[in-house]
Parts: structure tokens; C-alpha cells; sequence
């Protein structure tokens, strides 16, 4: 095992890109760039001339088949000149409605809301919300539906003088538009809220009846969102990403905020992976994020826009919707006439012929959304692979041309070559090494807390299956280290991962998953920041163990008390296969997984030094030991780590720490290129002066 700080080669020039003329490409066999996609020359010169010609600086295109993500390019630049890349991300516009939708459908799905229940009124799912003034309010106000609101057909009209579209009456204002102040009316000291808006508007006459007429109103969508949080008894946010983000392995999609300080880093850093929750927001216009969350409060990029089709049309291992809410959600208003061409949907503008497409909202960007085949055009079984599912995406940055047409972008990619790869694949890692297809490993440095669940489920989708998940903080955030290879075959079961995790739902967790023979593989200890600072556990859940299945495992446990314990259980056939810690009041509390294996010579070391975590990855190479796990915490703002060495003459590894994240990419793929190691362990963990740093432990076969 070398443990050396720094090797003795350097690593090899990275790959400059990859070149691709549709069909023929060039590249170098294991090492995989993931920073440049391959390009299809014909499309980009046309889409080129297409953006010069309408005035926009830039813009992402995606396009998909059959669950396939057969392109995703960026073009051009920001308003503050970055360069754009397709994992940039954009305002969702009205993308943002068809999740708060499928958000609805899910609950009704679920026997928690009937479409036909009312909304407002003594009876109603919002009874709890009042007039702010019942002299104007219209009685039509109470025979509102669940299901108008879904296809805006509710009554409002935010064409209409003076209030126009009451969500953005702050906007209108500061921007000196003469429309009715709704704060100042309300004699409030603050701005607006969603509740105060709500109360206003529902002293106002309606534009016209309920399930009569089918008018674009983000209103609605607002309100469908008070809906959700009322019958869950939580937030809107949470609900999305648990029951869509999550399992639809959305994991760039978030809520942004006010983007802070973008402009302190270059912009070579702005647009590196190993920064991307710092990536400038596209949108200039800069509004309130929970007034407007529901209509067009997310953003996102064209790779989770297509996981959310992905999980819609079913071409994907997840299934969003059944096929029964489907339909439901390409109906049109009850009360439309038959021989209307194209309709409002819930969350989508919906085509007799059986496509579905989305175009922006007026107070952002561009955006165009064309899907076909969301559903059969009969009846009967969805297919994954249906030939008529194709989706197009483009998010533009500016607003130009008002006459997008979405059939005239399909029509141009509705032949593209099938056989083009997957980009699904191409913004899970910052560094790939291995054969694609075979032994391919990818690494994710620096996941937010928040979005490994929805990775994790991203990575399932491509095959992909964690060895290694390790979580670390860093400037008061929670951050995840994730290597996974490629695993072909595998079932949506076969392993689970959770995070967040107190004592007694982690328990409840390994009861649950014992009973499908599903055993815990690795746990981990630690402060989570999205959890108030508070202890919790991240736990991986295998169908694939080695036999025998036989484990024992421990949490909050003292360090002495845990060498105790596993002296005890060594003379029964058990070894340390995990022992993470975290400093408690300065005491390390071990949490840990035995199993019992026939090995004899193992070492394990628990609150070491960085010094001593070298000398001792020193002395066990020397002994014929590898390293099989690897952890960290801090004490006094110094780090401190435990790791287990396994006697395995099969093995050769080679152990460095101190390395800086923008090194990472280069480290790993120099240790495939000169001698065929694959990453196996990741930590990462802070200086004294703060500064982020990772351990990386990479392992071959002998």
C-alpha cells in the first residue's frame, strides 16, 4: 500500500473533450471527461443560427426518447456573462405548476383530497381562510373545485384591470405600474403574504364562473399549494421533494433563494461541478420565493425536467402517477365545448392529439416544453418502450420571441439517432473512471444534504449502485462524499439509503428491511446542519451480502466501551466492517456494524491523528493489510479519524489526504491511468483554519 502524500508520477493531462459527428466518436478507453458532452454538429449550427437570429444570449436544449436523454447542450451565455452548461440552473417557470399538479394527483391518488371537494366556505378544504372584506365577495367564490383550481378554471382572469395578477402586485408596483396597493388597502406594516393575497382576492368579484372558462392564473396554483400543506400538516417544499424530487432522482431541483455573492468567485469556478449549488440563477427579475413558489418558485435544469417526464410517462423504474391520474390530468374543464383543439390540463397546455407542452410565464425567461405520449391514445398499458414518448426542452435566457412553436422544435429532433448515449449519466459525477458499460465507477465530492436522496435515486435509475457514502460539514452545511459503480441488473430493491436518521427510526428501519432480507452494510454517525445540529445517522440497506449473514451493530457508544465490546464478540468470529464517530461534548460516541467472518488479522484504530492515520496505513501495507473503512470527526477544530486495515493479499491500495477538491478529478483518474486503482473510500474534513480537504483510499486487484 502506498500512503506516501505525494506520489512519485504525476498524473496525465486530462481529457480536452470528447468528438462527436453523430455516430463516430474518439475518446480515451476508461477515463471519461465529464465536463465535455458529445456535441451533434448538424443540431448546434442550426440552433446557433436559430439564437442569433431571435436575440437570445444563450440557452440549454434537452431531448428525450423512450426514457432515453438523447442530448443536453447549453449555448451562449448568461445575462452576467457565464458560460452556459446544461446543468445549469434555470427559473422552471411554469414547470413549477405540472410538479404542484402531479403534487395533487399524488394526494388524490393516495385517498387524502377528492378533486370535486370544495375549497373555500364553511365546508370547504381552506374554511380556515376568510374574506379580508366580505362587501364585494362573490357566492361563486364558494362553488370553487380542487379541480378548477388544477385547470385554471377558477374565475380569476390576471389580464384584467386594475389588479392584473394580484401575486405580483409588489412587482407591479416598485416597477410603477398604477394597480391597487394590497398592502397599503390592508393597512399592513409588511409586504404581502400568500394568506394576505388569498384573503384580498377572495373579497373580489370573479371574472367569470367556476369550470366556464380556462384562463391562465398562478393564483390557483398558489392555492393548490395551501391544499397540499393543509391536508399533510407540513410544508409545501418538503411534500415536493419527498414524494416527487426524491424518488424521481431530481436532485438538482431546488427552492433558490436570492443568489449572495456569486460574484466573489471567477467564473471558471462558477461553472465547475465541484460548485454547483453556487451556480448564478438565470432569472434578473428577483421575486418573493414564498409567494411564488408554486407557480414558478423552483428551479431546475433540463436533466431533472426529464426525470420528472421520465417518471410521468413511465418509461423510467418509477412510476410518478398511475395511468388513471394520468388521464385525469389531460382532461379538459367539464364544461368546455367538445370541439376545442387544445385545453389546459393540470400542470400542462394538453392537445387533442395527446401531447402536453409548456411555454414560459411573462415574468421570466423563456421556456418551451413539448411532450408526446404521456399516455396511450387508447386504452391500455403504458409501455417504456413506446416509440411515440418524446420530449424537447429548451430554457432560453431572455425573453424574445413570443411565438414559440413547440411542434417546430419537435419536428427538427423528432428523428434524432437513437443510438446516441445517455446523457442521464453525465451530471451524476465529477470524475468517471472504468470501462462504461462494465466496470465504470463514478464520484460525486460535495452533495448537499438535502439533494442525496434524489441522487441516490438518479444514480439507481442508471444503474449505478453506492459502495461508499460518507457525510462531512463544511461552512455550517452537511455535504456527502458518493462513489458508485455500474451494476447492471439490478432491481429497484436491491439496496435502500437513508439519512437524517434518530435512534429509534434507524431501528425501525432495520427491523423493516430485515424482514425482506435486507441487511445494513454501512452506517454512519453524524451532525446533520439540516437537522438543527443535531446527532443523526446515515444508513445503506444491501440485499447482497456475503455469506454468512450475520451482523451485530451498536450506536452511541464510548469509545472504551465499544473496544469492549468488539474483544467480547472477536472470540465469537466477528471483526469491526464499520466504526464511525462524532465528538460529543469532545468524547468521540461510536457507532458500528460486526460481522462475522473467518478473518483472524485485521487492526482497527479509533480517534487518531492525521499523523498517526499515516503511520499506521504505513504498517499495515507493510503487513499485507488494506483498508476497508475509513471516517472522520473533529475535536477542537481539529480532525480526527478512525479506520479498520483487513489482511486481504488479493489487494493493493494507495492512501492520500490532504487533498483539495479541485485536485480530486485529476488524483483519481491518474491512479486508474498508471495502475488501474478504482476510488473505494472518500472523506473529507475540515483544517483548523477551516479550509476543506478530502482523504481518498483507491484499491486494485493483485
Amino acid at each position: 500500500m502506498d500512503n506516501s502524500n505525494e506520489k512519485n508520477w504525476k498524473p496525465s493531462p486530462r481529457i480536452i473533450g470528447i468528438i462527436c459527428v453523430i455516430g463516430l466518436s474518439i475518446f480515451c478507453p476508461g477515463v471519461q471527461s465529464v465536463e465535455a458532452p458529445l456535441r451533434n454538429e448538424e443540431f448546434d449550427k442550426v440552433f446557433h443560427t436559430f439564437l442569433h437570429g431571435s436575440q437570445y444570449l444563450g440557452a440549454v436544449v434537452g431531448v428525450m426518447r423512450r426514457g432515453k436523454l438523447l442530448y443536453a447542450q447549453g449555448y451562449g451565455t448568461t445575462k452576467d456573462g457565464y458560460k452556459i452548461t446544461p446543468e445549469m440552473l434555470f427559473p422552471s417557470s411554469n414547470i413549477s405548476k405540472a410538479l404542484t399538479a402531479a403534487a395533487i394527483l399524488k394526494l388524490v391518488e393516495d385517498k387524502k383530497l377528492n378533486l370535486t371537494h370544495k375549497v373555500f366556505g364553511p365546508y370547504g378544504i381552506l374554511n380556515h381562510l376568510q374574506p379580508w372584506s366580505t362587501f364585494r365577495t362573490d357566492s361563486r367564490l364558494y362553488e370553487i373545485t380542487v379541480d378548477d383550481l388544477l385547470r385554471h378554471s377558477a374565475g380569476w382572469n390576471p389580464n384584467v384591470a386594475p389588479m392584473f395578477d394580484p401575486l405580483l402586485n409588489e412587482a407591479y408596483l416598485s416597477r410603477g405600474y398604477r394597480v391597487p396597493n394590497i398592502s397599503a388597502i390592508m393597512k399592513l406594516k409588511r409586504k404581502a403574504q400568500p394568506k394576505d393575497i388569498l384573503q384580498y382576492v377572495m373579497s373580489l368579484p370573479l371574472q367569470y364562473t367556476p369550470g366556464t372558462q380556462s384562463i391562465h392564473s398562478s393564483l390557483g396554483y398558489v392555492i393548490l399549494a395551501q391544499i397540499i400543506e393543509k391536508k399533510q400538516d407540513y410544508d409545501f417544499e418538503n411534500y415536493i421533494r419527498q414524494n416527487i424530487l426524491e424518488p424521481c432522482g431530481m436532485w438538482n431541483t431546488r427552492m433558490k433563494k436570492q443568489h449572495k455573492g456569486h460574484n466573489k468567485k471567477t467564473k471558471k469556478e462558477m461553472v465547475k461541478r465541484d460548485a454547483f449549488e453556487e451556480f448564478p440563477p438565470t432569472q434578473s427579475l428577483h421575486m418573493e420565493a414564498e409567494v411564488l413558489a408554486p407557480t414558478f418558485g423552483w428551479y431546475s435544469n433540463v436533466y431533472d425536467i426529464m426525470r420528472f417526464m421520465r417518471c410521468l410517462d413511465h418509461s423510467g423504474d418509477h412510476h410518478l402517477l398511475d395511468e388513471s391520474s394520468m388521464r385525469i390530468l389531460m382532461e379538459k374543464p367539464s364544461l368546455l365545448k367538445d370541439d376545442v383543439e387544445t385545453w389546459m390540463g393540470a400542470g400542462f397546455t394538453v392537445s387533442k392529439d395527446g401531447s402536453v407542452w409548456q411555454k414560459n410565464d411573462i415574468i421570466v425567461d423563456d421556456l418551451l416544453f413539448y411532450h408526446k405520449g404521456l399516455v396511450p391514445p387508447v386504452n391500455g398499458k403504458l409501455k417504456s418502450n413506446d416509440s411515440s414518448a418524446d420530449s424537447i426542452v429548451v430554457l432560453f435566457v431572455g425573453q424574445k420571441t413570443k411565438s414559440l412553436s413547440a411542434r417546430l422544435f419537435f419536428d427538427f429532433v423528432k428523428n434524432w439517432p437513437q443510438q446516441s448515449p445517455d446523457y442521464f449519466s453525465h451530471d451524476l459525477a465529477d470524475v468517471r473512471v472504468g470501462e462504461a458499460g462494465r466496470n465504470e465507477h463514478i464520484v460525486k465530492f460535495k452533495l448537499h444534504e438535502d439533494h442525496i436522496s434524489a441522487y441516490i435515486s438518479a444514480v439507481r435509475e442508471q444503474d449505478f449502485k453506492p459502495n461508499w457514502i460518507s457525510a462531512y460539514e463544511h461552512g455550517r452545511k452537511t455535504y456527502f462524499t458518493v462513489i458508485a459503480r455500474f451494476n447492471p441488473g439490478q432491481n429497484h430493491d436491491d439496496f435502500y439509503f437513508h439519512h437524517g436518521l434518530d435512534e429509534e427510526s434507524l431501528l425501525n428501519h432495520k427491523k423493516l428491511y430485515f424482514k425482506k432480507q435486507t441487511y445494513l452494510s454501512l452506517l454512519q454517525s453524524y451532525i446533520s446542519l439540516s437537522f438543527m445540529d443535531r446527532h443523526r445517522y446515515a444508513a445503506m440497506f444491501n440485499k447482497e451480502m456475503e455469506e454468512p449473514v450475520d451482523i451485530k451493530y451498536g450506536i452511541r457508544q464510548y469509545s472504551q466501551c465499544y473496544k469492549l465490546f468488539t474483544h467480547v464478540y472477536q472470540e465469537k468470529g466477528f471483526i469491526p466492517r464499520v466504526q464511525s464517530f462524532v465528538h460529543i461534548n469532545q468524547e468521540p460516541q461510536v457507532c458500528f456494524i460486526l460481522e462475522k467472518k473467518p478473518i483472524k488479522d485485521y487492526k482497527e484504530y479509533m480517534d487518531i491523528s492525521l499523523k498517526d492515520l499515516h503511520l499506521n496505513a504505513a504498517t499495515n501495507a507493510k503487513a499485507g493489510r488494506v483498508m476497508t473503512y475509513l471516517d472522520s470527526s473533529s475535536r477542537y477544530k481539529k480532525p480526527r479519524f478512525s479506520a479498520i486495515f483487513r489482511k486481504d493479499s488479493s489487494k493493493d491500495g494507495a492512501f492520500k489526504s490532504n487533498i483539495d477538491m479541485n485536485k480530486l478529478e485529476y488524483l483519481i483518474t491518474g491512479y486508474y491511468q498508471n495502475g488501474k486503482y478504482f476510488p473505494k473510500l472518500m472523506i473529507a474534513y475540515a483544517t483548523k483554519d477551516g479550509n476543506l480537504q478530502f482523504g481518498l483510499y483507491s484499491e486494485r486487484d493483485i
